[in-house]
């Protein structure tokens, strides 16, 4: 998803998704808009303990006052925006 279509999506109150695997490791993240703020979770898991969230690896939620400070966070853990794509 480009940058534009990242922002236009979490602005319109659309959820957008990336998910990936690093075996063993799968990971999910989720982005939506609550309200005037920005929700990010991220869960990461072996394959096997999807279903399992005391299995966890990572369980984060963050919450962003705007769209840069998302952007500079996925920066920072070495991910981008042009992965993400819409809930449906």
């Amino acid at each position: 998803m480009r940058n534009s279509a990242f922002v236009n999506c979490l602005n319109s109150g659309k959820t957008i998704f990336h998910s990936y695997e690093k075996p063993p490791i799968c990971g999910l993240i989720h982005i939506w808009k609550h309200g005037e703020e920005f929700i990010l979770t991220w869960e990461e898991f072996e394959e096997e303990d999807m279903y399992n969230e005391n299995e966890y690896t990572k369980d984060y939620r963050s919450v962003f006052d705007d769209i840069d400070s998302i952007i500079k966070y996925l920066n920072e853990n070495d991910l981008s925006e042009d992965n993400f794509l819409v809930v449906r």
